[in-house]
Formats: C-alpha cells, sequence, structure tokens
C-alpha cells in the first residue's frame, strides 16, 4: 500500500478481501443510465453546471 493513498472505510467495508470489494464496487455501477439522465449529465458537464435532484 502506498502511504500517501489509503482506502476509504466505505469501499474497506464492501468485503474483506480486495476481490470481493472490487466485485462489490462495480455492481455499484451494473445499472443503466436512462437516455433523460444521460442528457442531464451530459449538460451539466459541458456547461460547468452542478447537477443536482431538485425539490
Amino acid at each position: 500500500m502506498d502511504s500517501l493513498l489509503t482506502p476509504h472505510p466505505v469501499y474497506l467495508a464492501l468485503g474483506r478481501e480486495a476481490a470481493a470489494r472490487q466485485t462489490a464496487y462495480r455492481a455499484l455501477f451494473d445499472l443503466p443510465v436512462s437516455e433523460k439522465d444521460l442528457r442531464k449529465i451530459r449538460f451539466a458537464v459541458q456547461n460547468d453546471f452542478a447537477l443536482r435532484e431538485t425539490r
């Protein structure tokens, strides 16, 4: 391990072993992004806006 970089405790809580943590982390992104959300993300990035949910 690098002494300057340490894993976040939430990441470490994903599993006991590195392989299990990596699998669990990747699973967080398995859900597809809807076209509507993708348009919102692209607009925010292209216009230097923060992306947030409206209430």
